[in-house]
């Protein structure tokens, strides 16, 4: 019964050993401080009077000092036992305000979302999903970490970010899962003054199948290949068999659909599905 009471702990640490002693029930010490008897501090615990008295002894002779003054009535504390008392009150205190800050920061965490999107992906997708969301959950707090496509893997990995909102899944880690949202189309893009445009579109208003081979000769201006989404355009390219001799390249799909307005060329502009026209 006693061990249920109190146990004991050795820690080893350089060749010294320590040994600890750690009340399991400090509310059985504070109550008989409280109630200054030992059996209605035993009424009080629905706990029998022998059991708590042996408790008390059981304490003493661990700690080595007297906890209770016996010979005064109602029962006092020695000074040891109010030292004790009072450890005991600060460690519960401290115990409910642990407990507590968990209980804030567990709250705080669930309404807390945190997303990565690249800057390109938020100013398209956030204007749109961003009020119906913000309706449906009022509490939360969104956390957006605009970077580049290249970094998502590392964001999600070590929980920077909740998720990730990517335009490509090539080249996702085996460590991490992803989920297909929606599909997009990849838009050749091209200046209306532009004849070889010019034809192409015709082509497509006419359901013929445009000649692709005739890119070559114009310029584009692309995303550079290591970046995912521009993978997706080199293996279309590719398919097609069209060698791009004249490109420009960036890092930012905005500056791929506005870096061509006097004539000449084409663009690969942003998202995930293959068709030309």
């Amino acid at each position: 019964m006693l061990d249920d009471a109190v146990f004991f702990a050795i820690i080893e640490e350089e060749n010294e050993v320590i040994w600890m002693v750690q009340d399991r029930n400090p509310e059985y010490f504070l109550a008989i401080a409280s109630e200054k008897s030992i059996s209605k501090a035993a009424e009080r615990l629905h706990i029998s009077q022998p059991y708590l008295s042996q408790y008390v002894i059981h304490l003493e002779k661990e700690f080595g000092v007297r906890l209770l003054d016996r010979t005064k009535s109602p029962l006092a504390l020695t000074a040891a036992g109010k030292v004790y008392a009072n450890y005991l009150e600060d460690s519960s205190q401290l115990y409910e305000q642990l407990l507590q800050d968990f209980t804030r920061l567990n709250a705080s965490r669930r309404q807390t979302l945190r997303v990565a999107m690249s800057n390109w992906r938020a100013s398209t997708l956030l204007p749109s999903i961003l009020p119906a969301f913000s309706q449906e959950h009022p509490e939360a707090h969104l956390e957006l970490l605009e970077r580049p496509t290249s970094e998502m893997f590392r964001l999600v990995a070590d929980n920077t970010v909740d998720f990730a909102i990517m335009n490509t899944n090539l080249n996702t880690p085996d460590y991490l899962t992803t989920e297909t949202i929606l599909y997009e189309k990849i838009l050749l893009v091209g200046n209306r003054g532009n004849r070889t445009a010019q034809a192409l579109a015709e082509a497509c208003r006419a359901g013929r199948e445009p000649e692709l081979s005739v890119l070559e000769r114009e310029r584009f201006v692309l995303l550079y290949p290591e970046i995912l989404l521009a993978m997706r355009v080199n293996n279309f390219l590719e398919r097609e068999h069209i060698t791009v001799e004249n490109a420009l390249y960036t890092t930012n799909a905005t500056t791929a659909l506005r870096g061509n307005p006097h004539g000449a060329g084409a663009e690969s502009g942003n998202s995930e599905v293959r068709q030309p026209c």
